[in-house]
């Protein structure tokens, strides 16, 4: 899922612009439920308006890394025998 920035959700729940163009594809335009990074961060993950932590991108980041390297290294223990 493409990530959504805090401009862009606080634009859809203010109903800033005339139609919505995020992706909630305008079920959540102008219910304004909160407002600044610290609401959308605290929304769940399968929220439309969910904007994870800089440290859940990080957490991520590292967890992607390490899935990568550990098929890599699976690669290479494959190619050994």
């Amino acid at each position: 899922m493409k990530a959504l920035s805090l401009r862009q959700a606080g634009n859809c729940e203010n109903a800033r612009e005339h139609v919505c163009r995020c992706r909630c594809g305008g079920a959540l335009h102008g219910i304004a439920r909160g407002d600044g990074r610290g609401f959308f961060e605290g929304l769940p993950a399968d929220d439309p308006h969910y904007i994870p932590s800089k440290d859940a991108r990080k957490a991520a980041k590292r967890a992607e890394q390490q899935a990568r390297d550990e098929r890599r290294l699976k690669a290479l223990m494959d190619l050994n025998r």
